[in-house]
Parts: C-alpha cells; structure tokens; sequence
C-alpha cells in the first residue's frame, strides 16, 4: 500500500532531474560513438547523432513507467498471495502426506520397492510436477500480459513452452540426484550428518559455477564472441588494468526473449567472462538508450569493482554459513516425530522434513533477508566507488540512467518498501552517492 501511493505520485523526483540535468551538462551536444556501431568499424563524428536530454527522456518515459510499476505491484501482490494460499492449502490439507502415500505405491508399481531412497526420487518429482503446473498461471500472465503490455516480451510461447519443458528436465536431472545424497548422508551421518550435507552442498555449489554458465544457460540462448572493436578493445584494457582474468567475452541474444537490458561477470579461479546483453548497445526501438563505449565500460568498471572487493567472494562464503547453521538446527527436527505427525505424516521422510522446517523457520529467513538486502545495497555503493576511482563516474551516471529508463526503473519509491524489498540502491542514491564519491576523489 505504501509503495502504490508512492507509485502515484504525479511528479517525478526533484532530485532526479537535478541529476539527470547535470549528467547532461557535461554529455550534451557531443554524444560519443555508439557501442554498437564501434564494434564492428568506427563511424565519422559526423554520422552519430546526438541524443535527447536526459531530463527530457525522464519525463516522457515517466507515465509509462508508473504505470508499469504500479502493474508490477498489483502483480507482485496478488501473485504472492496466490502462493501462500497455495503452501497453506497444501500444508493445512495433507498434499504431502497424500503425495507421499501415493509416491509409495507408484515407486512399489514401477518396481523400485519403498525403501526411503526409491520412494524420494518418486515424491521428488511429483512434486516438481505439481509446482510447474501450479506456477504456470503465474509466468504466463507475467510475461504475456504484464511484459507484453509494457513492450518488454519478446517471447513466443513456442519459446516460452520450450523453456519450461527444458527447465523441469534440466532441474529434476540436477535437484534429485543431489536431494537422494542428502537423504543419504542424513541417514548415514549419525549426530554429525549436517557436516556431511553442509561439504555436499559446498561442493555441488562449486561445480555449478563452471557447469551452469558454460553447459546450461547456453541451451537457453545463444553466447557469441563480441566482435573486434573500440568496444572490446577498451573492455580488455580496463580488464588487464586491473588484473582482471578475462578469458571470454560474449554478446548475448537476450532480446529474444526480453527487451530489458544488464550485463554481468562470471567465472571460476583463471577463467573469467563478461556478458553483455545485446539490449544494451543495440535497441532499434529507442537508439538513444543504446550505451556507448565509455558508458559500458562504465558499467564494467562497477561490476568489476565487485570482483576486485570480493564480493561474490563474501556472499558465497555467508550463504554458506547460513545452509550451515540451517542444517544444524535441522539436526534438531529430523527426528522429531511431532514435527511430522502435525502435518498428517506417520513416518518422518527426510525430504519433507527438510520442507516443513523451512517453513518453521521462515521469520528467521524474513529477518535475514532484510540484513542481506542491507549488505548487498551496501556493496553496490562499493562498486559504484570502484568506477569512480577507475575516472567512470560520468560514464556510469549516464549508463545507469538509459539502463533505468529503458528497464521503466521505479522513479518514486517509498523508503520503507525500499528497505525490506530492494536489494539496489534507488537510481537517485546511486547518483547522488557517485557525485559524493567523485567530490572525496578530488579532495584526495
């Protein structure tokens, strides 16, 4: 409620245009080479042409955006009580005993017995039947009418049939081998089982940050080398200035399915790559988003910042932490036989008493995800200071706001919302912490 009176305010943020008035000041009439058009060969200064004044495009992309947010909150309302009248429903009226009931019986039907391991596998995919089909309303509506309505979707729903299909059988290969060891291990572990679910979990985490990049995101869309030029010429400068082991660097067809834009980093150890949506320096709709060279490289020097400080580094290592201690109070409920009888269950199968603990110690994840909300605004501000260290602080400013009006970024946010829900500064804090950083680097 609070956050739809914000949503509603006719005006956008007094602030904002100041900020985007500067960044004007200082980027207007002369408007660098397009990123897009420098990948390939670079074009006379007479053939780029300037683009609209920020404050300009603010105020025409204004309506829109409010409109698409206020969408985005109804949306996020609803869809969010649609799953918890689901959880309740199914809790409260015995889905799980009644699923693993009948997963006995299938498992004993397709000959695989009823030992605990066999009827798992059973439930275990039952149940992801039983979610897809349940979140399929959802995804629908979200990307063929709420995206669609705002000119986001690109998807067909071929596309959109074959990535579900893709992955419920990309997930269940992944998720039912790994809950069978758990299962396993908890069985086996005697009073220290935790430990040995807690280096299962580490390890399988491992493996994925090489095996879901390289293997499994490429099955959804297509990653081709950025063609040689201005653009990745300067990417790889800025990358060997900071040691940054850039092996790969990819331009991918994310306006297949969306016309938002991002880029990212990824990689183990040596093996480093960029990505960078094609979204972001090409958009025949709207050719005045497109960013220029500088201004992605702009936005790199912020994502690299997060490498440079370790902060994939300090999130894997918490989130770590927490599964650790989660598994250790688990340790007090596995055998608890109330835990179980209260939901209807006569035995005590470890794949549902992993599920029902969860959701006796969701506060705690509530709470928690208001502190990791916390951390991670503050690690944004972090990077954004790396870029300005890097001499990016302009490049970024004017990155981060065709980034956020062509995503239809929210303009008026309530600060209390912001708190408890957004893991990202607001767009008008980012700019305003860049020019106090930008302040303390001329000082220094």
């Amino acid at each position: 409620y609070r956050q739809r009176k914000y949503l509603n305010k006719p005006d956008l943020p007094k602030e904002l245009l100041e900020q985007a008035q500067s960044v004007d000041s200082k980027t207007l009439p002369v408007a660098a080479p397009k990123a897009e058009d420098m990948s390939r060969e670079e074009k006379p200064e007479s053939d780029v042409k300037g683009r609209k004044p920020f404050t300009q495009q603010l105020k025409d992309k204004f309506y829109n955006s409010r409109s698409y947010n206020l969408d985005k909150n109804m949306f996020s309302f609803i869809s969010g009580s649609y799953g918890v009248v689901m959880t309740v429903g199914a809790l409260l009226g015995g889905l799980q005993p009644y699923f693993w009931h009948h997963s006995t019986q299938l498992s004993m039907y397709l000959g695989l017995g009823s030992s605990e391991m066999a009827v798992s596998a059973v439930f275990l995919f039952l149940n992801s039947i039983f979610d897809t089909i349940v979140g399929i309303p959802v995804g629908l509506y979200s990307t063929f009418v709420l995206e669609e309505k705002h000119g986001f979707n690109k998807m067909t729903m071929k596309l959109y049939w074959t990535d579900k299909i893709k992955g419920f059988l990309i997930s269940n290969a992944m998720s039912i081998p790994l809950m069978l060891g758990i299962v396993k291990l908890v069985r086996w572990g005697g009073n220290h089982f935790y430990l040995y679910v807690w280096t299962l979990l580490l390890a399988f985490s491992l493996v994925m940050l090489t095996v879901y990049p390289n293997f499994i995101m490429p099955l959804f869309n297509k990653y081709e080398p950025l063609e040689d030029g201005e653009l990745r010429t300067e990417i790889n400068k800025l990358a060997d200035s900071l040691n940054y082991p850039l092996k790969k660097l990819y331009l991918v067809d994310g306006s297949k399915r969306s016309s938002h834009s991002n880029a990212y980093l990824y990689g183990f150890w040596k093996d480093k790559r960029i990505v960078l949506f094609d979204t972001l320096i090409k958009n025949e709709k709207e050719p005045e988003l497109e960013c220029t060279t500088k201004e992605v490289v702009g936005i790199l020097g912020h994502e690299l910042g997060h490498w440079k400080m370790s902060h994939t580094v300090q999130g894997f290592v918490l989130q770590n932490l927490l599964s650790l201690a989660a598994l250790k109070g688990f340790g007090n409920f596995v055998s608890s036989p109330d835990m179980y009888s209260s939901f209807g269950l006569k035995s005590q199968p470890v794949v549902i008493g992993l599920t029902l603990f969860f959701y006796i110690i969701s506060p705690i994840g509530a709470v928690l995800g208001l502190a990791l909300n916390s951390m991670t605004r503050k690690f944004e501000f972090e990077a954004d200071a790396f870029a300005v260290k890097l001499g990016k602080s302009e490049e970024l400013k004017s990155g981060l706001l065709k980034i956020s009006i062509g995503n239809l970024a929210s303009f008026n946010v309530d600060p209390l919302y912001h708190t408890f829900h957004n893991s990202h500064p607001t767009l008008v804090q980012r700019l305003r912490q860049i020019d106090v950083e930008s302040a303390n680097k001329k000082v220094e």
